[in-house]
């Protein structure tokens, strides 16, 4: 994919390019911006543009070391992820163990670390030291799509570029597009989307979308009066593996919208607009504070759930909390279901 083919970064792409133009590209950069808007694409694209071998500022996608990134066998294009949750010393350590030898055959050795927030406390430290003494022809590409976790002293040695959010309207001709779907269903799909077309395009999805409605219909309902039902809604969302991440983030963009209606803040649109008849419908249930602790125990729920814990003891916690039980309330109901 050349420059020209990512859509909506017009002023990171600018930057970049006139670096290479330049000539002076700096020993790391740091993507930052939410998930699934373009960050990695970018770097891929930069990574081709440095080693291309017709020498066009930008990505032929046609030569061979193009090929090569493309399918992650450039010797000299390297990508770490997270294994499992962590990006461990271990990885850091090979990372450096590479950056001492010279190019193999490209003209610039990239390495990429994606999701660099989610480095231990060894393993950002083990960077440091290497973006303190940076490897001659290399380039180190950081990316996060939550900048304020890396340590200050990791951000000063970079480059930092700020991705936005992707518009609505171009996220909907994106989808449209690519997915062959009406305008209706493609604005809906921007809508939800939060500015991310990788979630535009997952949220094409008729099971999740479905369930939204039936969540929307009766999210006021939980009560600790109905503890049972409080209790088999949390099973349900215990099978739902496949899309509870998502559930998670709609009940989040819910009460985001109850919050906007209830401030009358007409200058926000609403994420969830098809669903505004029940939004107006609910907003008179709950109080401004009570819905950003909401939105709090759902932020809880989503780390612990990246961690080491007992999934359906989280679920049962949330929905708990959900209800405004006393702290003790629900702990004490929690244990039971050890």
């Amino acid at each position: 994919m050349s420059f020209k083919k990512i859509f909506g970064h017009v002023r990171p792409i600018g930057i970049i390019k006139n670096a290479i133009e330049m000539g002076k590209i700096p020993s790391a950069y740091l993507f930052s911006g939410i998930d699934g808007i373009g960050k990695n694409f970018l770097a891929l694209t930069l990574a081709k543009a440095l080693n291309c071998k017709n020498k066009i500022l930008d990505s032929c996608d046609g030569c061979i070391s193009c090929k090569k990134i493309d399918n992650n066998i450039h010797p000299d294009v390297k990508i770490i992820e997270p294994e499992g949750n962590i990006i461990k010393i271990d990885q850091i350590r090979r990372l450096k163990k590479d950056l001492s030898y010279r190019p193999f055959e490209g003209e610039k050795k990239v390495l990429i670390i994606n999701e660099t927030e989610k480095m231990n406390h060894h393993a950002a430290n083990s960077l440091l030291k290497t973006l303190e003494e940076p490897a001659l022809d290399t380039l180190i590409i950081l990316i996060t799509s939550q900048g304020h976790k890396l340590l200050p002293t990791i951000t000063s040695r970079c480059q930092r570029i700020r991705f936005n959010s992707i518009p609505p309207d171009l996220i909907a001709q994106i989808v449209r597009d690519k997915l062959h779907i009406d305008d209706k269903r493609a604005h809906l799909l921007a809508s939800l989307s939060e500015g991310s077309i990788i979630k535009a395009l997952k949220m094409n999805n008729d099971v999740l979308l479905e369930y939204r409605k039936k969540l929307a219909n009766n999210i006021s309902t939980f009560s600790l009066n109905r503890i049972n039902q409080l209790f088999q809604f949390a099973e349900e969302l215990n099978n739902q593996k496949d899309i509870l991440p998502d559930i998670l983030e709609f009940f989040k963009t819910y009460f985001r919208d109850l919050l906007v209606i209830k401030e009358g803040l007409s200058g926000k649109k609403l994420i969830n607009a098809d669903l505004e008849k029940n939004l107006n419908a609910h907003s008179s249930k709950f109080s401004s504070k009570d819905l950003l602790s909401k939105i709090k125990t759902v932020n809880d729920t989503q780390q612990m759930l990246m961690g080491n814990v007992n999934k359906r003891l989280a679920l049962d916690a949330m929905l708990l909390r959900f209800t405004n039980a006393q702290k003790e309330v629900w702990e004490k109901l929690c244990a039971k279901q050890q």
